[in-house]
């Protein structure tokens, strides 16, 4: 099973003064409003390009022409409408790690490509709406990073290709609609609802120690990978509802953290 990190929480010394604790939560405070207010918008125009390409791409306005000094942060939202692909065209991930707050597709027109190599990576922090009339042909890693509730996933029949890893202690993601992954999902924290969405994936896990909550509802769970559904106990939180896990593959293995789960089949 492939290790992954997970994002630890500061620890304070003990032997903080009663002052220097209200200093330092005071400046966490403001930092937290500052990066808020600083949060921007992402408008990709000019069709086909290189994701490091602002100067070109990354606009403060759909279809306009004043452009961002720098790349998408993790605290911005980043959009491809109906101003982004006149002709059609690719956006080329080509930093190794990507980051934004929230992805939006909605309004994309000739059916645009988002494409990567294996080597590269998605982080967003928000979250993810894919339309249907697209092409998601990312081969890396895709990471949810959120540390907020609230977060959703609509990923319109795309089907990710690489790691998908859902990280961030506080956060939560809904699926919107049905979940299709070639590869690994790995829920290392925070908390995840399928919201009664379908899901197939080749292994679903989770051997992290860090709190994390799964709550299946409806869904129907597929998996064809050897190492099909592994979960451990520690700071699970599990509601398997009315879910219906079904493994593919005879050589499936399944741990169930000693959970109590509602309908399970072998094929």
């Amino acid at each position: 099973m492939k290790s992954l990190s997970s994002c630890g929480a500061p620890r304070l010394c003990p032997c903080f003064s009663e002052t220097a604790l209200r200093v330092f939560f005071l400046s966490v405070f403001l930092t937290g409003i500052f990066t808020s207010a600083h949060a921007l918008d992402y408008y990709w125009v000019g069709g086909s390009g290189m994701w490091s390409d602002h100067n070109n791409h990354w606009a403060t306005s759909s279809g306009g022409n004043v452009f961002h000094d720098q790349v998408p942060q993790s605290m911005d939202n980043v959009h491809f409408d109906a101003n982004s692909f006149p002709a059609g065209g690719t956006v080329t991930i080509d930093p190794t790690i990507i980051y934004c707050m929230d992805m939006d597709w909605t309004g994309a027109g000739n059916m645009p490509v988002f494409e990567g190599p294996g080597d590269k990576q998605v982080w967003i922090y928000g979250s993810l709406t894919l339309i249907a009339g697209m092409e998601w042909n990312v081969l890396g890693e895709v990471h949810f990073r959120a540390f907020q509730t609230g977060k959703a996933i609509t990923s319109a029949g795309q089907q990710f290709k690489g790691y998908v890893v859902f990280d961030g202690v506080g956060g939560e993601w809904s699926l919107l609609d049905d979940f299709y992954s070639f590869n690994y999902i790995y829920l290392n924290s925070g908390t995840l609802r399928t919201n009664s969405q379908n899901i197939d994936c080749y292994n679903f896990l989770s051997s992290n120690n860090s709190t994390r909550g799964l709550y299946l509802g409806n869904s129907t769970v597929k998996m064809v990978g050897q190492f099909s559904f592994g979960y451990t106990t520690s700071n699970l939180i599990f509601d398997a509802g009315t879910s219906h896990l079904i493994f593919l593959t005879s050589s499936s293995q399944f741990y169930g953290a000693d959970q109590n789960f509602y309908k399970v089949t072998f094929e």
